[in-house]
């Protein structure tokens, strides 16, 4: 299909418009809300989009599936929003007329970053579940005949509990996608090389782009100075997308913070609508003032990437200092993370600073 589309003519849009087409293989929590609100918001929008399950598998193939969905005749000019868990230099060569559409000024290419792969804590995962697992091992060989075989059971069961922590690392989209941990081998070569290829995709794609939009600014800085830093590990110098690759990708680098449409009472505009209207400034209503005790939401998924232990750390802080909170955990927890028995953030370090927070000043 995506070589018929090749021939397809184009099709002109009414004078003044620009069509938008997004590509979201992804379509699940924040990814989904964006691709609602776009579509709400600019009418004629055309999305292709895919559940949020196997994010691996869909950062790498979904420019075969995008290259055959999109339709084959599009309307120009137009604006093409892309996922960056799609690979959208492998898009653009599987479909010729949108790489001549895009070379003749037609088509502008936007890709967005929600989060990026080459700042994505693969290693240190990978470190923190070897750790976790080697000590179980060394204390069951260690362990006298008559009481080898449970200390052997315990190693056993702590490896297997390491697997599926391993297997859940996988999850830098959301671990429900049941992907076996694929970038987390048994091989550190295979880890390195699997770790390298999701954070080339994201390199390629962001450089076929003529718009890189990223969601903060601590998300752009650590993929534009991350770059060069992760092409470093392949072997010919020459192939290392040269010493101005991160000024490459600085050029056309941009922070656009995700939209979010603030909820209204019925019946009520709310009390800042007058100032969002005029651009002048506003006071924040009583009701909004801090209230005692403190309330702390987490609204991150429930996974090491979001870095809890961060979250137990400033609690501890809090719980020393005598100020009473509350805390509302609302994130979602994928599937795979309660079945594996200890998180990472259940370590010996962190798990009895929860239980005393429980009983100290604070409350979780």
């Amino acid at each position: 299909m995506a070589a018929a589309a090749a021939a397809a003519p184009t099709l002109a849009a009414p004078p003044g418009h620009r069509a938008l087409y997004i590509v979201e293989p992804f379509a699940g929590g924040s990814h989904a809300a964006l691709v609602r609100w776009l579509v709400s918001t600019f009418g004629g929008a055309v999305a292709v989009t895919l559940p949020a399950r196997k994010w691996h598998w869909r950062l790498r193939t979904a420019a075969l599936w995008a290259a055959d969905e999109l339709p084959p005749r599009l309307v120009l000019p137009a604006t093409l929003l892309c996922s960056s868990m799609v690979n959208v230099a492998e898009l653009v060569g599987l479909r010729p007329d949108v790489a001549a559409a895009a070379a003749a000024g037609h088509l502008r290419i936007v890709t967005y970053f929600r989060e990026n792969q080459i700042a994505y804590p693969y290693r240190r995962r990978a470190a923190a579940v070897a750790a976790s697992a080697a000590p179980a091992a060394v204390a069951a060989s260690a362990a006298p005949a008559a009481k080898r075989p449970r200390a052997a059971a315990a190693a056993a069961g702590s490896a297997a509990s390491a697997g599926a922590l391993a297997t859940t690392a996988g999850g830098g989209a959301g671990s429900d996608d049941g992907d076996g941990g694929a970038q987390l081998a048994t091989s550190h070569g295979s880890e390195a090389a699997e770790d390298f290829a999701f954070g080339w995709a994201q390199i390629v794609s962001a450089l076929v782009s003529h718009v890189v939009a990223f969601n903060s600014l601590y998300n752009l800085h650590s993929f534009v100075m991350g770059a060069p830093r992760h092409m470093r590990v392949v072997p010919d110098r020459a192939l290392r997308g040269g010493d101005d690759l991160a000024a490459r990708l600085w050029s056309r680098a941009v922070v656009l913070y995700f939209p979010v449409e603030r909820p209204l009472a019925r019946g009520d505009a709310g009390p800042g609508a007058a100032a969002l209207a005029t651009g002048g400034d506003c006071e924040p209503p009583a009701s909004l003032a801090p209230p005692a005790p403190l309330v702390i939401a987490w609204n991150h998924r429930w996974e090491y990437d979001k870095d809890p232990d961060a979250l137990f750390a400033a609690l501890a802080v809090l719980r020393d200092r005598g100020v009473p909170f509350r805390v509302v955990v609302c994130g979602e927890c994928a599937a795979g993370v309660a079945e594996a028995g200890a998180p990472a953030w259940s370590s010996r370090a962190v798990a009895p600073r929860r239980r005393k927070l429980r009983r100290g000043a604070g409350s979780v």
